[in-house]
Parts: C-alpha cells; sequence; structure tokens
C-alpha cells in the first residue's frame, strides 16, 4: 500500500511539471504588445491575439498565432504577395521570415513605436 502511494504521488508530480514552461519565450517574456514600423508597413499586435497591418494603402486586420516554442507568430489572413506572414518577436522588434523560418536576407526589421 505504501509503494501504490508513492507511485500516485510519483505520477502527480511528473504530470505537473510537464505543464511547465521550460524557460522564458518571447510570448512570456517580452513586452510584445504594441505598434511595430519599418517604411510603408505597420503592424500592431494586441494581447488578444489579434492584429492590424497597413501596408501601403491595404488595411488588414485579423488574427495571429503564436509558434509551439513561443518565439515567433503567423500572421492570419494577410494576403499581400510583397508581405511576409512569419516573424520572430525580438526585444521590440519583428524580424521577417521565410515560410521556412530562416531570416529573409535584407529583410526590414519592424522597430516596436
Amino acid at each position: 500500500m505504501k509503494n501504490l502511494f508513492k507511485l500516485i504521488i510519483l505520477i502527480i508530480l511528473v504530470a505537473s511539471c510537464a505543464s511547465i514552461p521550460a524557460g522564458d519565450t518571447s510570448r512570456t517574456s517580452l513586452d510584445w504588445p504594441g505598434t511595430y514600423t519599418c517604411d510603408k508597413m505597420t503592424i500592431t499586435l494586441r494581447e488578444n491575439l489579434t492584429y492590424k497591418a497597413q501596408i501601403g494603402e491595404v488595411e488588414i486586420r485579423s488574427s495571429f498565432h503564436w509558434d509551439k516554442k513561443g518565439q515567433r507568430i503567423c500572421l492570419e489572413n494577410l494576403n499581400v504577395k510583397s508581405s511576409c506572414k512569419k516573424f520572430k518577436v525580438g526585444e521590440n522588434k519583428l524580424i521577417p521570415l521565410k515560410n521556412s523560418g530562416k531570416p529573409i536576407k535584407d529583410g526590414k526589421m519592424l522597430r516596436k513605436q
């Protein structure tokens, strides 16, 4: 009976550890909500996982989601040919990414206002 009790406690401890994030992520440790700009592009990220993008004369409002690691975002319904949909979220910046997840060479970083 004693061993069964120890086994149950061990299972509870292991299960509770699985839900603890493995360190800080951009999503949890950065002040990411806000407005980011570069040239003719402005993106506003909101805590409720929605965004507003102004690209030239085109305005888009939709949602975005984080990757599993909490480092990158993907803007949904962004159908402007000249714009990427994925960004790495850094300290006061958004870094444009290719679909593969690698930074776009010569891609201009958006800075937080």
